[in-house]
C-alpha cells in the first residue's frame, strides 16, 4: 500500500489538496486514485496486447482473444 502512495506523490506530482472541506479532498483524492488506477490498466493493456485491435477485444471479454494474446 505505502508505494501507492509514494508513486502518486513522486510520480504524479500530488503533494496537497487545491481544494477544502473534508467532502471535497475525498471527491480530489478518489479523482487521483481513479486516476492513478487507470494508468496502471492502460499500460498493463498495452504491454499485453501486440495489436491495437486486441485491446477492444480484451477489455470485451472475449475469450478468443485472451486465448490469441497468450500464445
Amino acid at each position: 500500500m505505502e508505494p501507492v502512495f509514494g508513486q502518486i506523490k513522486q510520480g504524479r506530482g500530488f503533494r496537497q489538496c487545491l481544494s477544502r472541506g473534508m467532502r471535497k479532498v475525498q471527491g480530489e483524492w478518489a479523482l487521483i486514485c481513479t486516476t492513478h488506477n487507470v494508468l496502471k490498466l492502460w499500460t498493463a493493456l498495452r504491454h499485453r496486447c501486440r495489436h491495437p485491435g486486441e485491446r477492444l477485444r480484451v477489455l470485451g471479454g472475449s475469450r478468443k482473444a485472451e486465448r490469441k494474446s497468450q500464445l
